[in-house]
């Protein structure tokens, strides 16, 4: 639920931020990302998720417009993988464009938005393929910022490379999308059926539950 809420909200607020400030078709123009290959790899991508497409949209613009090749970011976004969406980002050669986007998720920093969203594209992946979780070691390790506007933990995680890291990043998002989602008394409640052994493995301090990431917002 969650890693879906935050899927839509990055894809939207790219393209709306993007959008507002260098026009419909800013993602095909080169002179705004830092890297050629990267943005023509991205480009590819969409390209190729175009031409699999089934999607009426995608049809009802065909017909309107009589071309395929260049559509506006946010109905290319629609059908782009999440992971392309964050190399686009992390590819954006306009830091402020990228800071409005991160203050938009209660982040004080783009270096974090980038970092955390490779790492919910990651978690989404394991998802998909019902990798093990709980005790797993992500490739991807988030960064976690001493201080953050929103609610966030008040103790510091000792072993970041566990899900642990990754459920409070998730809690944290959420925050700037739907606050009383019910994820935080959904991972409470499932986590309070796990041992201390299981927390343990998950990278979880004692009294993890305790802190103002976990509670809801009122």
């Amino acid at each position: 639920m969650a890693i879906q809420d935050i899927e839509i909200a990055f894809r939207t607020r790219l393209s709306h931020f993007a959008s507002m400030k260098y026009g419909a078709f800013w993602y095909l123009n080169p002179d705004l990302f830092k890297d050629l290959t990267i943005h023509n790899i991205c480009h590819q991508k969409l390209q190729d998720e175009l031409k699999r497409s089934h999607e009426e949209f995608i049809q009802e613009h065909f017909d309107k417009y009589n071309t395929l090749e260049h559509l506006p970011s946010w109905k290319i976004f629609e059908i782009a993988s999440f992971g392309t969406l964050s190399k686009i980002f992390s590819n954006i050669a306009d830091v402020e464009l990228k800071k409005e986007i991160s203050h938009s998720f209660k982040l004080p920093s783009y270096p974090f938005l980038e970092n955390w969203m490779k790492c919910v594209v990651v978690l989404r992946n394991c998802c998909a393929h019902h990798a093990r979780l709980w005790n797993r070691r992500f490739s991807i390790i988030p960064k976690f910022p001493k201080h953050l506007p929103g609610k966030w933990i008040d103790s510091p995680i000792k072993r970041p490379e566990k899900i642990y890291g990754q459920l409070c990043c998730l809690a944290y998002l959420e925050q700037s999308i739907y606050p009383n989602t019910g994820f935080s008394k959904k991972i409470q409640a499932l986590l309070a059926q796990c041992s201390d052994t299981h927390l343990k493995g998950m990278g979880a301090f004692s009294g993890w539950h305790t802190a103002p990431i976990w509670q809801e917002i009122t």
